[in-house]
């Protein structure tokens, strides 16, 4: 093989390992139901929600999905919860598993983003795993009762017999209860997600370099 093909084979080669493709694509939770997809080299496989959650129960038509990805964890972004009225309570509850493909799961959070709740309301974004873990961001009357932090989860996560799952829930006795998003995070150990955009600069910098010292190597040997 050439020097060139070579050096290009290199630059391939690189960024093909550098980078995992999010088949957990934007767009309406509805649309990921049922197809197992990644977020960074995590293994997401959601359900079709649990009837359990009642009369007010969200349709996964409604909301929009958004995958979250850093250097250190993986997750999603939930937007479009509807506000609870006057006398109202809507919720939503998904189960699924996040399976990373090396590494482990350290932890997990859920968090809400943009919470408005009355002195008689309440909004909560919640993850439970099978084994008991969980994590909830609760506010009650107004009030932030608890944000704690669950794992680790050598598995990964919803992987035991009775799975895990995320619930949403708003609720009010006078005026709107409401929050902007909800942030379901995955933390991980090896780090197994996509790297940073500074990351892949760096390769595609180190092996564009290879390739130019390849190249003028191969001219002086003409």
């Amino acid at each position: 093989m050439s020097a060139q093909f070579m050096a290009i084979a290199v630059v391939v080669a690189t960024f093909s390992s550098a980078s995992y493709a999010n088949s957990c694509a934007a767009g309406f939770f509805s649309s990921l139901i049922g197809t197992p997809c990644t977020i960074g080299d995590t293994t997401f496989t959601f359900s079709s929600g649990d009837p359990s959650c009642g009369g007010g129960c969200v349709a996964p038509s409604i909301l929009t999905f958004t995958p979250l990805v850093t250097s250190t964890s993986v997750g999603f972004e939930i937007t479009g919860f509807p506000a609870a009225n006057k006398g109202q309570e809507v919720s939503f509850i998904d189960l699924f598993t996040a399976v990373p493909s090396s590494g482990t799961i350290t932890s997990f959070r859920a968090t809400l983003n943009g919470v408005s709740v009355p002195a008689d309301g309440s909004s909560i974004a919640n993850l439970q795993d099978t084994t008991g873990q969980y994590s909830y961001n609760s506010y009650v009357n107004g009030i932030q009762t608890q944000n704690s932090i669950g794992g680790p989860l050598p598995n990964g996560f919803g992987t035991g017999p009775s799975g895990g799952l995320f619930d949403l829930d708003n609720a009010s006795n006078s005026t709107l209860a409401s929050f902007t998003s909800a942030d379901f995070v995955f933390n991980e150990s090896p780090a197994s997600s996509m790297p940073e955009g500074s990351e892949l600069a760096i390769a595609g910098i180190t092996t564009l370099g290879i390739l130019g010292a390849m190249r003028k190597k191969f001219l002086i040997a003409r």
